[in-house]
């Protein structure tokens, strides 16, 4: 029953119309616990629970004195929370705070009419019709019955469609990547994060063209200029000798390449979680990635000193971000990272716990060990939540790989 009222409140317009009418005696103190941090949450995160950034937000930054067995027993929770659909009578507990709403609201109707405030009682008619719909009391039996349907049941298993990877590394072992996820990209300084991302960033906007959508890349690091100029450079594959011997051309063509600029880059020192919401609008339905290079030293609102708190609210606002659109985050490693071809989960900068628990997956790239050419680059992908599709391998799925990185035209290229 619990379980499935945390379920219903998960997002924020169902937690303002049902919240109140769960009284305190109904259910755990640790339910109720999580209920009061859902306000929290909704008053300075996202509109829904991602339940993985919800519970690292809730460990880390609402409740970071809590007592280490206190903890385990809410991990249980925000762990069977994870993926959980309410059936059986855990439905009728939830129609049943529905019930409660719209009983409120009828009655509020029928006192107007009676008080002579109204005098239409067809609103009472329309909140019924609207009660049966919410609560399926209108639904027929087999309705409750799982499709046989094998298009329908594969879509839900291996879903279709998805944006393909230049580096087929990254499709072997993450699939496609989608709405809703949340992918971190971490290496040491100068070790080719950035054309990571120009490289990639720049073959998914090819894919955008028809849909109309862009990638927007909030940078804070490194001067925008550069960034973009990288961009252009991984787009059409060019040396810098190349771009200087007729830069017009080279902007022409990657205009005509994508269609427009498809790869909006914005440089600020000091973004902040409502600059980038604010600056997020105007792109409403035609966003098709969001690329925050480094989430890290981004801004935060309210007062926090603690530097492990900061991170958790902003990884769990990038989380809540990819409701948008896929989301992939710069990170660093650790000095200890320092010419480690396959860096460990462990040399992540910052709280690992943490990051683990924001993201779908973690791809690292590590440096070149004196034994290794000095363009060779270890990709690992030690975290991987994502679905896949038929053409990703479940022996890759957290696979080691090794690939070089084409400094000159900022690609990369991979073994296969």
């Amino acid at each position: 029953m619990e379980l499935a009222i945390l379920h219903t409140l998960s997002t924020e317009a169902n937690y303002w119309k049902y919240a109140q009418f769960v009284p305190k005696q109904l259910v755990s103190r640790e339910t109720f616990t999580i209920m009061s941090a859902m306000k929290d949450w909704y008053k300075s995160s996202a509109p829904t629970i991602d339940w993985p950034s919800f519970a690292s937000w809730f460990k880390i930054v609402l409740h970071a004195g809590m007592k280490v067995e206190q903890l385990e027993l809410y991990s249980s929770i925000f762990d069977r929370m994870d993926g959980f659909i309410p059936t059986g009578t855990d439905l009728e507990i939830v129609n049943a705070l529905i019930s409660r709403d719209f009983a409120s609201r009828i009655s509020e109707a029928s006192g107007d009419v009676a008080d002579g405030v109204s005098t239409d009682l067809t609103v009472v008619d329309d909140l019924m019709n609207d009660w049966h719909v919410e609560t399926g009391h209108t639904s027929k039996s087999e309705s409750k019955i799982v499709t046989c349907d094998i298009d329908e049941i594969m879509e839900t298993v291996l879903p279709s469609g998805g944006l393909k990877w230049r580096l087929p590394e990254l499709n072997l072992s993450l699939g496609p990547v989608r709405k809703g996820d949340f992918i971190i990209m971490a290496a040491r300084p100068g070790a080719g994060k950035t054309t990571m991302l120009a490289s990639e960033s720049t073959y998914l906007a090819e894919q955008m063209i028809e849909d109309d959508k862009y990638v927007l890349w909030f940078c804070n690091e490194e001067i925008g200029k550069r960034v973009k100029y990288k961009v252009i450079q991984s787009s059409l594959a060019l040396t810098d000798k190349e771009m200087v011997a007729d830069r017009h051309k080279a902007k022409a063509d990657y205009i005509t390449k994508l269609h427009g600029d498809r790869v909006v880059v914005q440089y600020d020192s000091t973004w902040s979680q409502a600059m980038i919401e604010q600056e997020l609008r105007p792109y409403e339905g035609h966003i098709g990635l969001i690329i925050f290079d480094q989430l890290s030293n981004f801004q935060t609102s309210g007062s926090n000193t603690n530097e492990v708190s900061q991170q958790g609210k902003l990884f769990a606002w990038a989380r809540g971000m990819s409701r948008h659109a896929p989301v992939i985050t710069a990170h660093q490693l650790k000095g200890t990272a320092q010419g480690v071809i396959h860096p460990d989960m462990d040399q992540l900068y910052g709280s690992t716990t943490l990051v683990q628990g924001a993201c779908d997956a973690i791809v690292m790239i590590g440096q070149p060990t004196p034994e290794h050419h000095p363009s060779a680059r270890g990709l690992s992908v030690p975290r991987n939540k994502l679905i896949g599709d038929l053409k990703s391998e479940g022996k890759f799925r957290n696979a080691k790989f090794e690939v070089t990185l084409k400094h000159e035209i900022v690609r990369y290229k991979g073994a296969f």
